[in-house]
C-alpha cells in the first residue's frame, strides 16, 4: 500500500519526466539518507545496502569541521565496499563534495547555496551525480531547468518537520 501512496504523490505533479532522468546510468536502486539522531552508526548500514545504492550524507547541524570529518570517515568506509558500487553524495555542500571526492551532491528546492554548483556543473566528471529534493509542485520548473540525475519528491510520507505536517 505504501507504493500506492507514492504513485498518488507523483501523479499529483501531473508532469512527464524528461527522458534523460529515466535513462540515466546514474540511477540507483536505493538511497540511504543519513540521520545520526535516528541511526547513530550509519557505517553499520553500509554492508546491508543493496548493490548500486547511494548514501546521501546530511548531518547539517554539525559544525563544519566535524561534518567534514564525519563525511570523510563514512566515505572511506563506503569505499571499502567498492563491489557494491554504492555512491556517496554530500548534501548541500558542493565544496565538501569536491574536497572529499564524493560521487555527487544533493540539494533541496529551498537551498540558496546551489549557484556555485550550477556554475561548475558542466566541468564536472560525467559520472558526478546531482540530486534534488522538491517539496512543492511549483518546484517542478526547477527540475526541468536544472536537469538533476535524481529527483526526490518530498515529503511523500508523514514528516516530523513542522512545515510539512500540514
Amino acid at each position: 500500500m505504501k507504493n500506492y501512496s507514492f504513485l498518488l504523490e507523483i501523479k499529483k505533479f501531473n508532469c512527464k519526466l524528461p527522458s534523460k532522468l529515466l535513462l540515466s546510468p546514474k540511477l540507483v536502486n536505493s538511497v540511504f539518507f543519513t540521520d545520526r539522531k535516528k541511526i547513530s552508526e550509519p557505517e553499520k548500514i553500509l554492508p546491508k545496502l543493496p548493490k548500486n545504492s547511494a548514501i546521501i550524507f546530511r548531518e547539517y547541524d554539525l559544525p563544519k569541521d566535524q561534518r567534514e570529518n564525519l563525511a570523510q570517515n563514512l566515505k572511506e568506509k563506503n569505499d571499502k565496499f567498492s563491489k557494491k558500487n554504492c555512491r556517496f553524495i554530500i548534501g548541500k555542500d558542493f565544496a565538501l563534495a569536491k574536497k572529499i571526492k564524493a560521487d555527487g551532491v544533493h540539494f533541496s528546492d529551498a537551498d540558496k547555496n546551489i549557484l556555485p554548483f550550477i556554475l561548475q556543473k558542466k566541468s564536472l566528471p560525467k559520472n558526478f551525480i546531482f540530486s534534488l529534493a522538491i517539496h512543492h509542485q511549483k518546484s517542478w520548473a526547477l527540475v526541468k531547468k536544472l536537469q538533476p540525475d535524481l529527483v526526490f519528491f518530498s515529503p511523500i510520507f508523514s514528516s516530523s518537520i513542522e512545515r510539512f505536517s500540514k
